[in-house]
């Protein structure tokens, strides 16, 4: 690992990056008190050398969309952080090479993330991925508040994440 780099795709607190032993790790997370928490571990653990860290959601269509702090759903019936406006791009978009790794972790969009990433996964002879994909049972109690139409919308996108890895 000490010689392959690490794309972390919803960063979170940084753990992967700050613990994984790679040589270096770029970041995702456009969550700012996020994006803090990456900041602080990085500096405790002298790490701020081998992380770079993007504030961009990624995803298969660049641009600015609305974010709650925790997703692009924004119907709001299940926030978590204040609204803002952030800037989504492609993973293929930053040309990454030597990558060792990719993890997503960005509840229930890793399908538009890995869309976007096939040049990268090509370039870099198809790395590992590790991505967090939740049970049917977990989406349809995590999101049954909600209403039906969100918990079909995160069961179409962890069908299409399937399918579309499968098929590569």
């Amino acid at each position: 690992l000490v010689s392959k780099n690490l794309i972390d795709i919803g960063a979170g607190a940084g753990e992967y990056p700050i613990f994984c032993g790679f040589k270096h790790s770029w970041a995702f997370d456009p969550n700012k008190k996020k994006q803090a928490l990456i900041w602080a571990n990085m500096l405790s653990h002298d790490k701020l050398n081998d992380i770079t860290v993007y504030p961009y959601g990624i995803s298969d269509e660049p641009g600015i969309r609305t974010f709650n702090g925790w997703s692009e759903d924004v119907d709001n019936s299940h926030p978590h952080g204040d609204i803002e406006e952030i800037e989504f791009r492609t993973l293929d978009s930053f040309r990454f090479e030597n990558v060792g790794l990719i993890k997503i972790d960005i509840e229930g969009f890793e399908y538009f993330a890995i869309k976007s990433g096939v040049d990268t996964l090509i370039r870099n002879n198809y790395p590992p991925l590790l991505i967090e994909v939740w049970s049917d049972n977990n989406i349809r109690y995590f999101f049954e508040e909600q209403g039906d139409h969100v918990v079909k919308e995160y069961l179409s996108r962890k069908y299409k994440l399937l399918i579309f890895l499968d098929s590569m």
